[in-house]
């Protein structure tokens, strides 16, 4: 090889190009001196051809700095033309992706760092995980003989199995935690939201994206049974189902009850298919599900929903414009009329349901009335002999009642009282819990929500019999704290 610059034989690869040693001392040397050579030898900038260039300080410069400049220009012109390569293949990869049903499986696929759509692609992946969530944990509620048998470990198969009263509440529970995790992950917005702004989101959004997710689910895994519906995500519910698992208690007709919902359900999968949206818009219509929220309760809720709602209509329009779809307003609002239609038909389901239950209410409220009343009494007795038998007890002044200051000896025994007694009596007011077959399910219920209705009940109480006495407020049956 010859160098560049003064045609001398070298085995050197100074400065990135071939130049020999001397030339690429010349040049660092004029680049650290500060100082470029400004006359030429003979005065006419031809040494190069006249072969000068190592007597000609400003002519060997100025050809040095030519190799350079072409020399980098081709090196970008190579690196583009990789680039664009490389961009290629990755928006193929892209859309094959983008076009494929989304389920637990997915969640695997690397996400492409050229993507036009960095948010709808978070939401994508994110949905994924609550998928793969949803269906380790409603495969852990099953016995260990469902494992095999339903295909733990055969990928993306699933043999779906009958809904059951006590998977209602298992699938509910772990749907909630699922979708907080996918919200975590999938918006950056929610994440940032005070604890009491995430639970106000969540509970304002999680029957809209069950009903929507649940819709396109069983498009595709049943599209030709339009009786079959999703329950959980590993957990069905046909017609034919609710006579033989559900058999709750007769006042409620839930057994009518539930096929209304069926009913219901099927109307949102009509209109389901015939907007027919694919994998990407039902992406963003989950996303837009989560954020259907007319939030007045506060500027940091309604600025997040603002703010995620603007981004992921931003991102679908981006989609659009890229399919080279030039009317993508009108697709836009099919996709929001579709979200309206899901939504109506959740609140006509809740009306429908709740509207029966009046015709039977006079029997059930007195059923629920005499539960409480009986409860109220052994609460009565059981505190009585508890505090007689303490030597430190003080009487606080009442017109009807005997009543007694608690202290902390006396509360945590009157607590081992009335948690007992509250599950009798929620068994005696609604003896369909006393026949699930899964009592640990059923007392993890009433650990749930016993301090709910521990709370209602001792506001009730203290309203009831102590009225404007704001000196104390009831800490159990019979017994008082300083307010």
């Amino acid at each position: 090889r010859k160098c560049l610059i003064c045609s001398a034989p070298t085995t050197q690869c100074g400065l990135g190009i071939d130049c020999c040693r001397a030339c690429a001392v010349f040049y660092k040397r004029v680049c650290a001196s500060k100082s470029t050579p400004t006359e030429c030898v003979k005065g006419e900038r031809k040494c190069v051809e006249q072969g000068l260039t190592l007597s000609c300080r400003k002519c060997r410069y100025t050809l040095l700095l030519e190799v350079l400049k072409n020399a980098e220009s081709t090196a970008n012109e190579n690196n583009l033309i990789s680039e664009r390569k490389v961009s290629a293949e990755f928006l193929r990869l892209d859309e094959v992706q983008r076009t494929q049903f989304v389920d637990h499986t997915t969640f695997s696929f690397d996400q492409p760092s050229c993507s036009f759509t960095p948010f709808l692609d978070r939401i994508r992946q994110s949905y994924s995980l609550m998928c793969q969530t949803r269906k380790s944990a409603e495969m852990g509620t099953k016995p260990v003989s469902d494992h095999l048998s339903h295909n733990e470990f055969a990928g993306s198969k699933i043999d779906f199995s009958v809904s059951t009263p006590s998977m209602v509440v298992a699938n509910r529970r772990i749907f909630e935690s699922a979708l907080n995790y996918f919200a975590e992950k999938a918006f950056q917005d929610f994440a940032q939201l005070e604890t009491v702004n995430k639970e106000r989101c969540l509970a304002a959004s999680i029957e809209l994206v069950h009903r929507l997710e649940s819709a396109y689910r069983a498009i595709h895994y049943f599209p030709e049974d339009h009786e079959t519906h999703f329950d959980g995500y590993t957990t069905i519910v046909t017609d034919e189902s609710i006579s033989n698992s559900l058999i709750d208690c007769e006042e409620f007709e839930r057994e009518e009850s539930l096929k209304a919902t069926l009913e219901f359900k099927l109307t949102i999968r009509e209109e389901y298919s015939r907007v027919n949206p694919d994998n990407i818009e039902f992406i963003a219509l989950m996303a837009l599900a989560f954020w259907d929220n007319e939030a007045t309760e506060n500027d940091e809720l309604t600025a997040a929903v603002r703010n995620s709602r603007c981004a992921i209509l931003k991102e679908l329009r981006k989609v659009y414009m890229d399919r080279g779809n030039v009317d993508f307003a009108s697709r836009q609002g099919e996709l929001l009329r579709l979200l309206q239609c899901v939504k109506n038909v959740d609140n006509k389901c809740e009306s429908e349901q709740s509207s029966d239950i009046p015709l039977k209410s006079e029997g059930i409220l007195r059923r629920i009335d005499i539960a409480y009343n009986a409860s109220i009494e052994r609460r009565r007795s059981q505190e009585k002999q508890m505090i007689e038998s303490t030597d430190e007890k003080q009487i606080v002044d009442h017109p009807t009642e005997i009543l007694f200051l608690a202290n902390e000896s006396i509360m945590m025994q009157a607590f081992h009282i009335s948690f007992p007694e509250t599950s009798i009596f929620f068994c005696e007011a609604f003896p369909s819990l006393s026949r699930l077959s899964e009592q640990d399910q059923v007392e993890e219920l009433f650990k749930r929500y016993f301090h709910k209705f521990s709370f209602i009940d001792l506001h009730y109480r203290t309203r009831q019999l102590l009225g404007e006495v704001k000196q104390y407020a009831m800490a159990s049956v019979l017994t008082v704290v300083n307010v």
